[in-house]
């Protein structure tokens, strides 16, 4: 019994270092100089004006040379916004994972992963897009329409491998997580298609 009851210990043990090691310690960012704000807030106008050939290089700059500051993140997220209006899908991808990815905290990390999964399922990458919808899936910070819409490209990638009935379950549970009846029956409807059409035998 003693044997056990330190074999247990020991899992237990090794299963916090596992985890301690797997968390990732983001770091708060820094002020802004403000040198630098009056050039996010260009870059911005360019943007916003839909001049992105400004636009890029400016945001470019600031979220490589000043990848810890505050404005960091929203260069980020808007270089991967320019790069997809200028259908330019791998820069885009690669964006939102730099910024998903980045050792500095952002409000943003979920929203990169959700647009940089369904760039993944747009290029027939559906385990990559998966791990990132896992790790939305298990994020504290992602908000309840982040996972919705993440479970809801989980459903679609299962669709596109003929898993059905996996599909069908994400509907499923779609339904029963939305408080909204509106969608709760859209999602119904759509596992109950499933059922229907592709998975009762004819």
């Amino acid at each position: 019994m003693r044997f056990i009851l330190l074999s247990c210990i020991g899992a237990a043990t090794c299963l916090i270092a596992v985890s301690c090691q797997t968390a990732v310690a983001r770091k708060q960012p820094v002020k802004t100089p403000p040198n630098v704000e009056k050039e996010f807030a260009a870059a911005r106008r360019s943007f916003e004006d839909g001049d992105l050939k400004k636009a890029i290089p400016r945001l470019k700059k600031i979220s490589t040379q000043h990848a810890d500051s505050e404005v960091a993140d929203d260069s980020l997220m808007m270089l991967a916004q320019a790069f997809e209006k200028q259908q330019l899908s791998k820069e885009a991808l690669q964006t939102y994972l730099t910024l998903a990815n980045s050792e500095i905290s952002s409000p943003m990390e979920s929203t990169a992963l959700i647009r940089a999964a369904r760039l993944h399922v747009r290029f027939n990458q559906f385990k990559e897009a998966g791990e990132l919808i896992e790790r939305i899936e298990r994020s504290n910070s992602a908000d309840k329409t982040t996972k919705s819409e993440a479970l809801e490209l989980k459903a679609e990638i299962l669709l596109a491998e003929n898993r059905l009935l996996e599909a069908m379950e994400v509907y499923v549970e779609l339904a029963n997580s939305n408080p909204d009846q509106r969608v709760q029956e859209k999602y119904r409807m759509a596992a109950q298609d499933l059922l229907d059409t592709r998975l009762t035998p004819r």
